[in-house]
């Protein structure tokens, strides 16, 4: 299933200036590729918020460090992000965030450098989606 990445957002009525769209949102918003969900870097507030209003709460394990997850529909809200052996501050990730059509996005070169660090198949393949964009702008 494709979905439209600010059709979503705009159905999830989020606040703006607390949460960031990471990973493939940024490729979708800026037509690198089609995606299917939406993740989520959510200030703590917002993310008590969200499993309040229904949000399917979960814990996952990454590698050994439990994970909270909240979901509804396509999208997925987490409070913490960490890649390899980088921990950025959710804070610093949200505020400065790159807005686009009224939405807030992780930054394309932020995403470039992580799926660097992650270097998994299918990060390898956003990375040429990614190098052959920025090379045309």
């Amino acid at each position: 299933m494709v979905i439209d990445i600010y059709q979503e957002i705009e159905q999830l009525d989020l606040p703006p200036g607390e949460y960031v769209v990471l990973g493939s949102g940024v490729l979708g918003a800026l037509g690198i590729r089609d995606i299917a969900d939406v993740d989520l870097l959510v200030r703590p507030r917002l993310f008590d918020q969200l499993r309040e209003r229904g949000w399917e709460y979960t814990t996952l394990d990454y590698d050994g460090h439990l994970r909270e997850r909240l979901a509804f529909g396509a999208a997925e809200a987490f409070k913490d992000f960490w890649y390899g052996d980088q921990s950025p501050d959710p804070e610093t990730l949200i505020s400065n965030a790159e807005i686009i059509k009224g939405v807030s996005f992780l930054p394309l070169t932020e995403l470039l450098k992580i799926k660097h660090v992650l270097n998994r198949p299918k990060d390898q393949a956003d990375i040429t989606l990614m190098e052959r964009y920025l090379a045309r702008q």
